[in-house]
């Protein structure tokens, strides 16, 4: 499948102007952006969450409870992941001191994700958006293909896992965070 580039029909400083007024109309959408106390509020019931299930998960020794306290971690470790990514988009309150706080705070403190390292990468990706030499999320060929120019470039084993990546890919986009 070959791959499109879009090329903008105006120039850089008419899209600017473009963004400007979206982010302008956006902002005045009520209900869009929650204030920053709000936000704290948000993690704070998340973190009272997460130290809850966690002790409970080591006072309980009935197993079937402890899975359903661990998978009420991975939901509430997810909520973190989620509003760290719109933290570093500068999308989760106004401020971009708070963004940052939040985002330290939510996948630093919390996941264990490096968020200034996932900001780095992030905004790369985004840069460089399905470009397969320079977009940090194609950079995973070893494991799955995501272009048929990466499915050119394996040996037979890569193309035998290859097929199957609909189902292990699953597992493995776990570890993505961890290998690079």
């Amino acid at each position: 499948m070959k791959q499109h580039i879009l090329v903008p029909s105006f120039g850089l400083k008419e899209g600017e102007t473009h963004f400007k007024n979206l982010t302008s109309q956006v902002r005045e959408v009520p209900g869009l952006s929650q204030s920053a106390t709000d936000m704290f509020f948000r993690l704070f019931i998340l973190t009272i969450l997460l130290v809850v299930t966690y002790v409970f998960s080591i006072r309980v020794f009935d197993s079937f409870f402890v899975y359903c306290a661990c998978f009420l971690q991975a939901l509430i470790l997810s909520q973190f992941a989620f509003l760290g990514h719109d933290a570093g988009h500068g999308a989760a309150v106004r401020s971009i001191a708070v963004n940052r706080w939040i985002g330290c705070y939510s996948m630093t403190l919390i996941t264990g994700l490096c968020f200034q390292e996932w900001m780095r990468r992030h905004w790369s990706h985004h840069q460089n958006c399905q470009i397969e030499e320079v977009d940090p999320d194609m950079q995973v060929e070893s494991v799955v293909s995501l272009s048929t120019g990466s499915v050119s470039r394996k040996t037979a084993l890569g193309k035998c896992l290859t097929r199957f990546q609909h189902i292990h890919i699953w597992v493995l986009s776990l570890l993505f965070a961890f290998s690079q």
